[in-house]
């Protein structure tokens, strides 16, 4: 529906809403250090060069497995970590480069000398218990997964299990669980709804499960996160799908959902993803957050039980390089820009793409610009590995915020006010041991997320910025709560240099009709169509001009803070009306007397 507000009374609203903004004050801000947290109060003890960490490395490139042998294998790399990092399995290149950078002084790989499946195996028969049987029926490699948890059993397809139950390791288990028999009994045919499978399932079996977790995941996926819903007995439902209506999904399997997630324990991970990617996305999510559950999209990580179980360096603590610089930049009328590359709620791709199409790129390796990342901070409870390659290997223009909706993707608008407490208060301690301090939002009450980060009595505040949306959306000033600045991103995507001429424009336009202010542009770098050599150019071009100035997310909440606040002794708002981005557009104009500020350290590459 269309607003029947005037573009008058729009105007006056958005300058309102900004007067009030500048007025709310300065935010609190603690000492420099305060937020960064060593990771051994998640993880008591740790390697070190004199004591390193030993665990088994396995590369099955050469195996030449089977689906129903992926099955098998993934079901058994979940039970062998599922109380400590003890084997390593390379299924690709991507997986040999991550174990390079995992191999250093604190670790020490070794290699068992096995060939196939049967021999691995073999190797740790005596971790093994059990053995559980699925078959290509609906939803049944699903409901299987946890039954191998509880039972710390391998899954064994029907079709393998005639040799696989004859391998000598495999030979004296017993089948804990038969699917196809269990299936028969009920009276399961191909027409039965997958909500009354997934309903018995959960009847039978929830509660011998993994109370802190559920799973959605494809069932005719045979690896990647299997292993971890596997080995840590995770109840794992299907993809759900909303939208497009009817595509897959009848009322009996959305009764069933509902009936999972209202009748599971509040702040519950939730691994995996709905179907299919985009539009579906909305209800799945919003139905989450209401039930106190949050996600983190993960179908294509790999060795995710290692990763969660393997014990950072003694005394590790994470700290952003870039941090230093946060209030290094004088505030000058000069147009700031920043980038956030989006998508780092999803932890596959911050292992998969983020690494090595953008972070490894050559524009990034040798002449980075400021760039900002986001990064889930539940990546804390599922790969902190990951997170110290991210940090260890990041330049001063290298700067991490959380994923979108905070530790995980979440809606904070259909939060009952219980979790709503719950989920951000986590958040914030999850942002302490990473050195964040600006949040990702998806909608919901600012107010509420600045109280939980920066009001919580004995606890010091740890959020000096909300970045808000997704792509798209237009421009406006940012505002203001309780001192903490708002911003409202725009999307940003560069396929070559011809596609920045659009936003060179932008940039143009917006400086000539406010020359006399500061002026802050905060893109959201679309991963998937932004590389990372274009965001160079784009930076590299514009601050060649002396007017524009690229900066970490950290230095812009620095400079938004700064606009109205200090030595800055008067301030007006300017109205800048359609026609830049098409739509009305506020600004911060300042004058009086400047700051004063220490010469950037650092800075951009120009």
């Amino acid at each position: 529906m269309q607003s029947k507000l005037q573009p008058r009374t729009i105007a006056f609203m958005l300058l309102l809403a900004c007067v009030c903004c500048i007025a709310s004050g300065a935010p609190q801000r603690a000492a420099t250090g305060n937020a960064s947290a060593v990771v051994s109060s998640i993880q008591p003890s740790g390697p070190t060069p004199g004591s390193p960490f030993a665990f088994d490395v396995v590369d099955v490139r050469g195996w030449g497995l089977t689906t129903d042998e992926v099955y098998l294998l993934s079901s058994l790399e979940g039970i062998v970590n599922r109380d400590a990092a003890r084997l390593y399995v390379i299924r690709n290149n991507d997986g040999a480069g991550w174990l390079d950078s995992i191999d250093d002084e604190y670790y020490t790989p070794t290699y068992p000398a096995v060939a196939n499946l049967s021999a691995l195996l073999s190797h740790y028969d005596a971790i093994v218990d059990g053995v559980v049987i699925f078959d290509t029926q609906a939803e049944s490699a699903n409901v299987a997964t946890p039954v191998c948890g509880i039972n710390r059993s391998v899954m064994v397809s029907a079709a393998l299990a005639p040799a696989a139950l004859a391998w000598p390791a495999l030979v004296d288990e017993p089948v804990v669980a038969n699917m196809t028999a269990l299936y028969a009994a009920r009276g399961f045919t191909g027409a039965t709804p997958k909500g009354e499978i997934y309903r018995w399932a959960f009847d039978n079996w929830f509660a011998s499960c993994n109370q802190s977790a559920l799973g959605m995941y494809d069932y005719g996926h045979a690896g990647a996160i299997r292993s971890l819903l596997a080995g840590n007995a995770i109840f794992t439902i299907w993809q759900v799908c909303y939208t497009p209506e009817a595509e897959r999904d009848a009322p009996e399997d959305f009764e069933c959902f509902e009936h999972v997630i209202e009748n599971s324990p509040q702040d519950m991970i939730v691994y995996g993803y709905m179907y299919p990617d985009g539009g579906n996305e909305h209800p799945v999510v919003s139905r989450l957050s209401a039930n106190g559950k949050f996600l983190v999209p993960s179908d294509w990580l790999n060795n995710a039980p290692f990763l969660q179980h393997l014990p950072l360096p003694d005394g590790y603590a994470f700290q952003q390089k870039a941090r230093a610089e946060a209030e290094s930049i004088p505030l000058e009328n000069k147009v700031y820009v920043a980038g956030i590359y989006s998508d780092g709620d999803n932890l596959q791709y911050v292992a998969n793409f983020m690494r090595w199409n953008l972070w490894e790129s050559a524009a990034h390796r040798t002449s980075p610009v400021p760039c900002s990342w986001e990064m889930s901070p539940s990546v804390l409870e599922v790969a902190p590995a990951i997170a110290r390659f991210y940090y260890d290997n990041a330049s001063m223009e290298d700067y991490f915020v959380t994923g979108v909706g905070g530790k995980g993707y979440a809606k904070a608008e259909y939060m009952t006010p219980a979790y709503t407490e719950v989920f951000w208060r986590t958040t914030r301690e999850l942002m302490a041991l990473l050195d964040q301090r600006e949040v990702r939002s998806w909608t919901g009450n600012f107010g509420t997320i600045v109280a939980s980060m920066n009001g919580a009595p004995g606890v010091a505040p740890q959020c000096d910025g909300i970045y808000e949306g997704y792509g798209g959306g237009g421009y406006s000033t940012p505002a203001k709560i309780n001192g903490v600045p708002v911003v409202y991103m725009h999307g940003w995507t560069a396929h070559n240099s011809g596609e920045l001429q659009g936003f060179y424009d932008d940039i143009a336009a917006l400086r000539a009709r406010v020359p006399h202010s500061p002026v802050f542009v905060c893109y959201h770098l679309i991963c998937w169509d932004a590389p990372y050599a274009m965001w160079a150019e784009f930076a590299n071009t514009l601050e060649a001009g002396g007017d524009v100035v690229f900066v970490t997310v950290a230095q812009m909440s620095s400079l938004i803070s700064r606009s109205s606040e200090g030595e800055v002794v008067t301030a007006s708002i300017v109205l800048a009306v359609a026609g830049i981005w098409g739509i009305p557009l506020l600004v911060y104009a300042t004058s009086g007397a400047k700051r004063k500020e220490a010469p950037r350290a650092g800075g951009a590459t120009s």
